[in-house]
């Protein structure tokens, strides 16, 4: 046998194909002796058939070894798959098999093959042979194929995964997919069901619980926890009796019309023992750990956060992001003091510091907060800063008294430059920190107020404050904590009223007016005229290429309409400041 399969791989390895073919039939497959060589020769006879294309002997002999036992069968796998031509009527194949275990088998690996769901395939495999051993694997790989291909689009369709943590594209045809699919999903459920039923299906439980995990997936709640009841009195495996547990925490939170303290205190327990899953050391990205991991962090963000935020619960949903952000599992940058300062207004962030400072948690809250990182320093600085952002002088003042330190910032706040610049001037020694800038803001505002004769040139301080804390401005980082360098010239869809200041310059625009109708100086006019027009620069609308269903030729043709109203409002503020100057000029 040794010599006979060294024989046949030199011949195989030395492309001699048709000579391998003949020294196994005649050196090894009369052979009777019982070892793991047989197997291996006959591989090599296949891989030779392969080689000659005939296709179909060698599919079916991949087939037959990888169903046999372990032996190379990765390798046995892919030369399976290697030797199915994708063309060819999958029944030419089939028709080589001898028995139904055989066929079975086979449709087995044309299953592993195919990314698309195939409940029938499933049916038609285990009618076959209903002791195969792939037949589990391929229910497992059947679910996670309806998790793809339906709780996915239905989760984003309902807004829950906004945070799904990887790219998703989505076909335009998803909707139309998902009502296919629906129907689909009813008939596999109902397939698992019966197979959990019969006392000669050896994963009876495994059944039970996937068709349980169906029924979430359909939002049949009601069916799904019927079917959990059942499978608690099987037999399961503790990997089946984790699964089971996962799926009624899932049916649980979502079944439940509102998540109110009792409903918390209920399902504290499960987040226990979920947290203590996932919180063990990970040693590899994909490793059993890991996964836990990840599900705890999927639950807290894309399940039980979107119902807190639904329920407009903005605390709750921030404890939840705090939680999944502290467990450090692939979170992309998912941050809770940043989903604060990006969700949270004023009022809000206030109720959030007096819920920390009081103190008043459940065993819930607590169970949350020493998960999680927000801290209530953070929250202090955000208030203040949510009150600069309002233009809230005395509050911002008052909550930034909160804080340990004043964070410093290495700009001059009401600095006048004629051209956008964000980084700081060489030779800039000013800084300044938020507390700074809201007393100036409270001085100049009075001023502007108590002294007339100066009024304009506060009124003008004041615009150019209001102005450097804008996208556009020098001194950004006293209202934001994050400057991307590609936003402006656009106010976002659905902007809250600082986003519209902040991309808009309404107030900057407003002021600089002010501090114009104020002066009776014709070149003090001009320079306000001409910060009014940088204002209004910014408030006309950029064209942005998604809005036009990412068609090129019609966002270049709306940048160049763009681009020329720009350029008529600069001929208009030209034309003005040089009246200006020359009206300026005869008067001096």
């Amino acid at each position: 046998m040794k010599y006979g399969y060294q024989i046949t791989r030199l011949a195989h390895y030395s492309t001699n194909y048709k000579d391998a073919i003949k020294y196994y039939d005649e050196l090894i497959a009369g052979n009777n002796e019982k070892n793991i060589l047989q197997d291996m020769s006959l591989a090599l006879k296949a891989g030779a058939l392969f080689r000659l294309r005939e296709n179909k002997e060698a599919a079916y002999l991949f087939s037959k070894l990888f169903a046999a036992n372990d032996i190379q069968k990765v390798s046995n796998y892919y030369g399976f798959n290697w030797s199915v031509v994708a063309e060819e009527n999958k029944k030419d194949y089939l028709a080589l098999c001898k028995n139904d275990k055989e066929k079975s088998d086979m449709l087995g690996l044309f299953a592993l093959q195919n990314p698309e769901t195939d409940v029938e395939g499933l049916k038609e495999i285990y009618r076959l042979n209903p002791a195969s051993e792939m037949f589990s694997t391929l229910v497992v790989r059947e679910i996670n194929k309806y998790e793809e291909l339906y709780l996915s689009p239905l989760l984003e369709k309902q807004g829950q995964n906004k945070n799904d943590f990887y790219y998703v594209f989505r076909d335009a045809n998803a909707d139309s997919v998902m009502k296919v699919e629906n129907s689909n999903l009813q008939n596999f459920i109902g397939f698992l069901n019966n197979l959990s039923e019969n006392t000669q299906m050896a994963d009876r439980g495994l059944m039970k619980v996937g068709a349980a995990y169906l029924s979430y997936m359909v939002q049949d709640y009601r069916k799904a926890e019927g079917y959990i009841e059942e499978a608690k009195k099987m037999n399961l495996s503790a990997r089946l009796q984790d699964q089971l547990m996962l799926t009624n925490i899932l049916v649980t939170i979502s079944k439940s019309p509102v998540i109110d303290a009792a409903f918390e205190e209920k399902l504290l327990p499960s987040l226990e023992w979920l947290a203590k899953k996932g919180c063990k050391p990970k040693w590899e990205d994909n490793n059993e750990s890991a996964q836990w991991s990840r599900f705890y962090r999927n639950l807290l963000m894309m399940v039980l956060g979107k119902r807190y935020h639904a329920q407009s619960d903005l605390i709750k949903e921030l404890m939840c992001t705090s939680v999944a952000e502290k467990i450090g599992e692939d979170n992309y940058g998912i941050s809770a003091v940043n989903f604060m300062r990006h969700n949270f207004t004023s009022v809000q962030a206030e109720k959030l510091y007096d819920f920390l400072a009081a103190q008043k948690f459940t065993s819930y809250d607590k169970f949350l907060l020493a998960k999680g990182k927000i801290k209530i320093n953070d929250v202090a600085d955000f208030t203040g800063t949510a009150y600069l952002r309002d233009y809230d002088y005395d509050k911002a003042v008052n909550w930034l008294g909160k804080m340990k330190a004043q964070p410093l910032i290495k700009k001059d706040p009401f600095r006048e430059l004629f051209f956008d610049r964000e980084e700081r001037l060489p030779g800039d020694k000013v800084t300044t920190s938020k507390m700074a800038y809201a007393n100036e803001m409270k001085r100049l505002h009075e001023l502007a107020k108590t002294d007339k004769a100066n009024a304009s040139k506060h009124l003008y301080k004041l615009a150019l404050g209001f102005y450097n804390v804008t996208y556009y401005g020098y001194a950004w980082e006293l209202v934001e904590y994050y400057r991307s360098g590609v936003d402006g010239y656009n106010i976002p869809e659905n902007a809250t009223g600082f986003q519209k200041e902040y991309y808009g310059a309404f107030t900057a625009h407003r002021y600089f007016e002010k501090a114009l109708e104020a002066s009776n100086d014709k070149e003090f006019k001009a320079r306000c005229m001409f910060m009014m027009a940088k204002c209004a620069q910014k408030q006309v609308h950029r064209p942005q290429y998604q809005e036009f269903g990412f068609d090129w030729d019609k966002f270049e043709a709306a940048e160049k309409d763009y681009f020329i109203i720009l350029e008529i409002i600069n001929i208009i503020l030209n034309l003005k400041i040089n009246i200006a100057i020359l009206s300026f000029i005869r008067n001096h």
